[in-house]
C-alpha cells in the first residue's frame, strides 16, 4: 500500500496523482492515501485548532481554509491535492531537508504580510500548545 523510498526514506506519495481510475471513480489507492494523510494530520494537536479543524490542502482550498477532517477528506476526493504539496509540513510532517526540492509550507495565495500576521496570531490563540512571546513595541 505505502512504499518507503530507500533513497529518501519518505513515504511514496505517487498515489496523490492517481485520484481517479479510467472510469472516473476514486481509486482505492487514493482513498487509502487520504486516510493516511488524515491520520498524519490528526496525530499532532499543534497542527489543528481547538475545534479539531485542519488546513484543507485540496486544489480548491489550497491550505487557506480550515475544516474538520471529514470535510477535508471529501474535498480531497472532489478536488485532489493542491499541486506541489507532497511534504505535508502544515499537517505534522517534518520538513524534507536532504536536498530534495523544497515544497512550500505557507498558506497558498497569501502574499500580504498583514494577512499572514493575523492568521498566525489567530492560530497561536486557538492552539494552546503555542506559547506567546511578548515583544517591546517598535520605537
Amino acid at each position: 500500500m505505502f512504499k518507503l523510498s530507500t533513497r529518501t526514506m519518505r513515504l511514496d506519495k505517487g498515489w496523490m496523482l492517481r485520484r481517479k481510475d479510467q472510469f472516473g471513480s476514486i481509486t482505492e489507492e487514493f482513498r487509502n492515501g487520504v486516510d493516511r494523510f488524515i491520520e498524519v494530520a490528526k496525530r499532532d494537536p499543534k497542527f489543528a485548532d481547538v475545534t479539531g479543524r485542519i488546513p484543507c490542502p485540496c486544489g480548491k482550498c489550497r491550505n487557506r481554509y480550515w475544516d474538520i477532517s471529514f470535510n477535508v477528506e471529501k474535498h480531497l476526493y472532489q478536488h485532489g491535492f493542491m499541486d506541489g504539496y507532497t511534504n505535508w509540513t502544515l499537517h505534522g510532517e517534518e520538513r524534507w531537508t536532504n536536498g530534495a526540492s523544497v515544497v512550500q509550507d505557507r498558506v497558498e495565495g497569501s502574499t500580504n504580510p498583514y494577512h499572514d500576521m493575523v492568521l498566525n496570531a489567530f492560530h497561536a490563540r486557538s492552539n494552546p500548545e503555542v506559547q506567546e512571546v511578548e515583544e517591546d513595541p517598535n520605537p
